[in-house]
């Protein structure tokens, strides 16, 4: 379910938002299968099977399938986004439950990735923040790289105001926030060129402008 505009703020924009990864559903639908097979297998190689076996196999496929259902339904109404002020995460059949994480107070963002989530381009992402919380995972997040880029890209937004909208770019400029000087603004941008958060020419382009205004 994408982010509703109207759970949006003032000047906030949406850089990341998706569903789970279909890697969520393997282990459902595997069990599924599985319990449809058995039962095919005890119908055809076990003819004089009591009567009960029936129910039990009947049960046993109801369930599996139900969970698969459920995980299915738990899927689609599943979303994690990355706003240029939050991440969100949101979730729930009948009852919706949901995480938010500020911008401002991310410390990091890792991801790690199995042989199967390399395949379907999906990971355990884990965003560090300050504060009570700590270290919040999101399990089935597809395109993780780009999930963590977004959130670079928000909390450079939110340090120097680069790309926001002018609401942000107000917010920024507040009284009560100690502006950093233009040298130390250009030795933070090297550093998020280092860190391939900015690309070089990024960084040339807004040297420039920072060595303009001295």
């Amino acid at each position: 379910m994408p982010l509703p505009e109207g759970m949006l703020g003032d000047g906030e924009d949406v850089l990341y938002d998706a569903r789970p990864s279909w890697t969520a559903l393997v282990g459902p639908a595997f069990g599924a299968a599985a319990a449809l097979a058995l039962a095919v297998a005890v119908v055809v190689l076990w003819t004089g099977a009591p009567a009960w076996t029936a129910w039990l196999l009947l049960a046993l496929v109801a369930v599996a399938c139900g969970r698969l259902g459920l995980a299915a339904a738990r899927w689609r109404t599943t979303s994690i986004a990355v706003t240029t002020s939050r991440v969100v995460y949101r979730t729930g059949i009948l009852r919706r439950s949901g995480r938010e994480v500020p911008i401002g107070s991310v410390q990091d963002v890792s991801f790690v990735q199995g042989v199967l989530e390399r395949l379907a381009r999906a990971g355990r992402v884990t965003v560090e923040s300050a504060g009570e919380r700590g270290a919040l995972p999101f399990a089935d997040v597809p395109s993780p790289d780009a999930f963590q880029g977004a959130v670079n890209k928000a909390t450079t937004v939110a340090r120097f105001g680069w790309g926001a909208s002018p609401v942000a770019r107000v917010d920024a400029a507040r009284p009560g926030r100690e502006a950093s000087t233009i040298p130390e603004q250009i030795a933070q941008l090297a550093e998020l060129c280092q860190q391939g958060i900015l690309t070089a020419s990024e960084f040339a382009r807004k040297k420039a402008e920072l060595l303009d205004r001295m």
